[in-house]
């Protein structure tokens, strides 16, 4: 789940780490207030709607508690304490599937492509066909062959029945994921898992204790739906 992050359980652990040429470790940063470079893309991206004409969409309005949240989720990690810039994809996501391509999960990856789909305008979300058109690979099935698909993960996966390791310096630019089908044993599970490492591959790589209900929930739950503020951060990140 985690980049920039580990989270750990007491059973289940997820963990994520952003890449640029060395594996970066650290804690994570949290911030009272929206992060400028942020609220200056916001602004800028209100103004330019706004400067559209009266018959344009509606400027969407983030609520103070998603700006809050966002620091939390967005920046820093559990593993790098001094890289709290922004990462993110600024091309299109392409996505191919390895592994225990179970039927539900396979579902369940298109619903999620879906949703992101209808919260993000800036970029596209696919499932593709061929390995080599992708550049976030998704891998169902065991710590073993996460390790054999991308060895960055030796070492992380020993207690994290989920992980994401995202490759990128100013941009993101590459990804894997797995989710454990096999120490993950309902399908509730590997569909959170599944859902909270992919969303948070696009970034949004931390977690917090603050809304249980909560993709992005540091303790272990089932959560298989965003929640609204969850889905204000997805378009905060993607302004």
């Amino acid at each position: 789940m985690k980049k920039f992050l580990v989270v750990s359980i007491a059973i289940f652990s997820v963990y994520c780490f952003f890449v640029n040429s060395d594996v970066n470790k650290g804690m994570r940063n949290e911030f009272s207030d929206l992060k400028q470079e942020v609220a200056e893309e916001i602004n800028k991206s209100s103004d330019e709607d706004q400067s559209v004409g009266s018959g344009g969409d509606e400027v969407k309005e983030f609520s103070s508690e998603a700006k809050e949240y966002f620091n939390k989720v967005a920046y820093g990690s559990e593993f790098d304490n001094e890289n709290t810039s922004l990462k993110k994809w600024n091309r299109d996501v392409k996505i191919y599937v390895v592994g225990d391509k179970r039927d539900y999960l396979m579902s369940e990856l298109e619903d999620i492509v879906g949703e992101l789909n209808g919260l993000i305008s800036t970029i596209d979300i696919t499932i593709v066909s061929n390995e080599s058109d992708a550049n976030l690979v998704v891998l169902f099935g065991s710590a073993q062959d996460y390790n054999e698909f991308d060895s960055g993960s030796v070492g992380y996966t020993d207690h994290n029945q989920g992980l994401f390791i995202a490759y990128g310096s100013e941009e993101l630019t590459y990804a894997t994921m797995y989710v454990d089908v096999e120490r993950t044993s309902t399908r509730e599970g590997q569909m959170h898992l599944l859902r909270e490492e992919l969303t948070q591959s696009l970034g949004l790589c931390n977690d917090s204790y603050d809304y249980p209900e909560s993709i992005f929930y540091q303790g272990w739950t089932e959560t298989t739906e965003y929640t609204e503020l969850d889905k204000e951060l997805i378009q905060m990140m993607y302004k």
